[in-house]
């Protein structure tokens, strides 16, 4: 059975058997209510000991996986993903319709990691490409920020984020 836990953050610390997913859980975030997990190439929702796969999780191409989740601060309904071969999906209607863009440096697909969100910006860590913000109000192009180092990035990302357990 999977499990996940809380580490930190401005919910309780949980921990709930998941043994109906396939996949070791990469990310899970929450609107309030429902959870949302991803795990390789699934988009689960739901409560805590009832989180079922996603009917309108968007499609996936090739060998790509899904890396993180996280739910908006804009409005309602803000539903972000990131993937490992580059694609960051959008939903602004709680799942039911998704927007796509593909992060790409030097022509090639930047791979995604965790993502997060902080009011209307959309925080997107990478493997090794950089830090990347999107936001949640239009849809101009995810930009690369020129900071400091990716394990800052990934730090800084992770401090406001639920890991995963196995």
């Amino acid at each position: 059975a999977l499990s996940i836990c809380r580490r930190s953050g401005s919910f309780p610390d949980f921990s709930e058997e998941l043994g109906n997913l396939t996949y070791p859980i990469e990310a899970v975030t929450t609107d309030g209510t429902n959870y949302w997990a991803v795990g390789g190439n699934k988009l689960y929702s739901g409560g805590l000991g009832s989180m079922e796969e996603w009917s309108d999780s968007p499609p996936l191409s090739g060998s790509e996986k899904f890396r993180g989740v996280a739910y908006g601060d804009l409005g309602s309904n803000n539903i972000v993903l990131s993937g490992n071969q580059g694609t960051l999906w959008r939903s602004q209607d709680g799942g039911t319709t998704w927007t796509s863009e593909e992060i790409q440096t030097d022509s090639q697909n930047v791979p995604l990691t965790s993502v997060t969100t902080v009011n209307d910006t959309v925080l997107i860590a990478t493997d090794g490409f950089g830090y990347y913000t999107a936001n949640l109000e239009n849809e101009e192009p995810a930009e690369r920020l020129s900071l400091t180092t990716e394990a800052i990035y990934q730090a800084s990302i992770l401090s406001f984020w639920v890991d995963p357990v196995a």
